[in-house]
């Protein structure tokens, strides 16, 4: 089997996550407003289900990378596929697109009072580790690491890399706040998973409570979500930037999420300013694109101009795509990540987007 992690549904493996008990102070007037701000009329909209239907027996006769492929219109499923052994009740890893899911609980800890807003400087947020933050380092903030401009060392790959270093750190926040600066705060993008694990450490640090067991509270309690498998590090920070495993159609819901404006079945999750931030673009990314909290806007790659996404390395990719009222979702080998890209830009240019034929919004 060529899946590194291979699970069936935790209702056989790993039993079911309830929810801790709501401890968190209560949403402002204007963040509990429940208004369904979607304005999307399938009606209307009409979606040419024969494009997509050609991308899945394309997937199935062509191509043996991806694993799963969804796409949502008006909050309607229109088609899902799965390939290579997966189906609905199999987690998948998330890989990278777990840094979505980390800046989604720091919007929610802001609604909630628990952090101030994005402009806080890291020393406040991570009281503990304030003595680390000196000098230029003093000048990060929350919005630095939102969008990986803190300026902080990171290595991916090769000798000596980071992953391999923090796994065998006593405190992971201390690892990475310990390395020098590359950059100065807020002056370049350089692609940094440390800086997205301190988001998971933020969002423990300010409410007291794991990242898993706040997103259990109030992000994926809401949204039904009680298969995957979030590890934390031997500090007990659940891993910020990496490491999730989920159901594929819950890893649509995501998306489903942020093109609603923060609202899921009628209720507030994640306020809208925030979502709005989140996936517009905040920075250059360097590759031609740019870079929103923890999600990537690259028109450059799509024939789109109103993207953003929650990327992960492999093709563990979730789209959405406001004026076209859709999200598509996929998931894929992550031992073959330049051939799912390539599929993933291919589908996305030649069946998803014109598969959507009536108003844009």
């Amino acid at each position: 089997m060529r899946n590194l992690h291979f699970f069936l549904c935790c209702a056989i493996l790993l039993g079911c996550h309830p929810a801790p008990e709501d401890s968190s102070p209560p949403l402002t007037d204007t963040q509990q407003d429940t208004d369904d701000p979607s304005t999307c009329d399938p009606a209307g909209d009409h979606i040419d289900v024969s494009q997509l239907i050609q991308a899945q027996d394309w997937i199935a006769t062509e191509r043996n990378f991806i694993d799963s492929f969804q796409v949502q219109h008006c909050g309607q499923d229109i088609v899902t596929g799965y390939y290579n052994d997966y189906d609905a009740e199999t987690l998948h890893e998330l890989q990278s697109a777990t840094k979505t899911y980390s800046a989604m609980l720091v919007g929610i800890a802001i609604d909630h009072g628990h952090i101030a807003g994005v402009w806080q400087p890291l020393s406040e947020l991570l009281p503990d580790h304030a003595h680390l933050l000196t000098g230029e380092k003093a000048d990060i903030t929350l919005e630095h690491a939102l969008t990986m401009t803190t300026g902080l060392r990171w290595v991916d790959f090769g000798v000596d890399n980071s992953f391999d270093r923090i796994d065998q750190a006593s405190d992971s926040v201390e690892f990475i706040l310990s390395e020098p600066l590359d950059s100065s705060p807020g002056q370049t993008f350089f692609y940094n998973t440390g800086s997205s694990h301190l988001l998971s450490a933020i969002v423990q640090a300010t409410t007291g409570m794991s990242a898993a067991d706040y997103a259990e509270q109030q992000l994926f309690g809401p949204l039904g979500i009680q298969c995957y498998t979030w590890p934390a590090l031997d500090d007990g920070v659940n891993q910020g930037g990496w490491g999730m495993e989920m159901l594929p159609a819950d890893f649509a819901k995501l998306g489903q999420l942020m093109l609603d404006e923060g609202v899921w079945d009628g209720e507030r999750v994640v306020s809208q300013a925030f979502i709005d931030a989140a996936t517009a673009p905040q920075v250059d990314n360097g590759y031609g694109g740019s870079y929103g909290y923890q999600m990537w806007i690259e028109t450059n790659l799509f024939d789109e101009d109103d993207l953003a996404a929650a990327r992960g390395y492999g093709g563990q990719d979730c789209f959405v795509l406001e004026e076209l009222d859709m999200v598509a979702t996929f998931t894929g080998d992550i031992m073959h990540p330049a051939e799912m890209a390539e599929d993933v830009a291919s589908i996305m240019n030649s069946w998803v987007f014109p598969s959507h034929v009536g108003d844009r919004h």
